[in-house]
Parts: structure tokens; sequence; C-alpha cells
């Protein structure tokens, strides 16, 4: 059951310190978003170089916890992917997927989130994409 009310926004979140891949994400997003037919005006993407600005922001409540988190495994300093999939499945987070270029499969698999290899594979992206989309917007 979706914990979100009609007519409402869906969150999407995409953190990578590559602000090439970053860009990249959010116009994969959109696109997947587009193909279904859906209307870009009930979602908000966000993006984020450094999973540490996206908590602060939920933290000081101006941001509300995704519904969907796409993060990279590895970043400089501060919070690792796994560690951020880690606090927002336990706020609530309903579709997570770590990204890498290395393989951190194992980790994912131990955190009950999904996985993809760098460079990704378009289709399933995509795929995934609608289906986190599906699993959390209101019917």
């Amino acid at each position: 059951m979706s914990d979100i009310q009609p007519n409402k926004t869906v969150l999407i979140v995409i953190v990578d310190d590559d602000y090439h891949v970053l860009q990249s994400l959010r116009r994969l997003v959109k696109k997947s978003i587009q193909e279904a037919g859906w209307s870009l005006d009930t979602f908000d993407i966000q993006v984020f170089s450094h999973a540490d600005e996206l908590i602060e922001l939920m933290t000081s409540g101006d941001l509300e916890t995704p519904h969907i988190l796409i993060s990279d495994c590895d970043m400089p300093g501060g919070i690792q992917g796994p560690d951020l999939a880690n606090i927002l499945k336990s706020h609530g987070t309903k579709r997570i997927m770590l990204v890498s270029g290395n393989n951190h499969a194992s980790k994912a698999t131990e955190l009950g989130v999904d996985f993809s290899n760098k460079p990704l594979v378009l289709e399933n992206f995509l795929t995934w994409v609608r289906d986190s989309i599906e699993a959390v917007r209101p019917k």
C-alpha cells in the first residue's frame, strides 16, 4: 500500500559525486517517467553530490524522506552509499538502488536493496525506475 496521497509528489533522490553521472541519471529518470506516460509535475527529482547534504536537509526538516533513492556506493569523504541506503531505509524510503563501478552487490544484498554496476544497462535501469515508481505512487 502506498503512503503517498493522490496528487502528491513522488520524491526521487539521486546521489553521486560525479557531476556528469549525476546529470545522466537525472535525465534517465525523467526519460523513464515520460516513457511511462506520467506527468513530470507529479515528481520531484532532487540531486546531491554528497550524501551529507541530503541528510542535513532531512534532519533540518527542509526535505522529506525520499520515496526512491539512487546512490553511488563510493563517494569521497562523508557518508557512503551503503550507509546512506541503511539510514534512508530506516526512515521509510521504499525503493533503493546502489550503483558502482566496483562490485558492491553483496553489500546491497545484505542491506536488502537493489544494485547495478556502472556503466548501467540502460533498459534494466529504466525498468527499475518505472517499477519503483509503480510501487510507491498512488493507484
